[in-house]
């Protein structure tokens, strides 16, 4: 009997490229997230940076000009960690996105493998029902040719 070929094997390679392919879109999109996350946490390290140096420094008697530059230095990183913070939100949304089409492929490809692994199970059921008959009608020719021999050692 020829070799066991499953015919939706090219579908479910191409179900488990897509996978593989949303899965590196995922990796992508997470991989921004982390940049913008380190982002914000160096603008908020500036920030305590930046406040305590001008606290350190009034203390010790800053002139007026530069003390008035560390707040607007403060609100512009603030305004870049709020951005950082929104473009994150955004990308959980395309990470939601990504995984719904991820579970959606896996249970795709789940169902594929469970039919191939039923197909493969019914082969294998012919395959051996085949070597079965097969083993049966050896034994019926043994039978056979035995009663034969028998007959002729009776008969001649």
């Amino acid at each position: 009997m020829r070799k066991f070929k499953f015919r939706l094997q090219s579908y479910l390679d191409l179900k488990i490229a897509e996978k593989k392919n949303l899965e590196y879109q995922l990796a992508a999109i997470l991989k921004e997230v982390y940049k913008h996350r380190n982002q914000i946490n160096f603008d908020e390290g500036a920030i305590k940076y930046l406040l305590d140096k001008l606290n350190s420094s009034l203390s010790a008697g800053m002139l007026a000009g530069i003390a008035s530059a560390v707040p607007d230095s403060v609100s512009i990183k603030r305004t870049n960690i709020e951005l950082h913070e929104r473009s994150i939100e955004e990308l959980n949304i395309e990470v939601d996105k990504v995984k719904k089409k991820l579970y959606q492929k896996e249970a795709e490809i789940k169902v594929l493998e469970e039919m191939r692994e039923k197909k493969f199970k019914e082969y294998k059921k012919k395959i051996e029902k085949k070597r079965e008959e097969a083993r049966e009608e050896l034994t019926q020719i043994r039978k056979f040719y035995q009663e034969k021999e028998e007959w002729q050692k009776l008969n001649g």
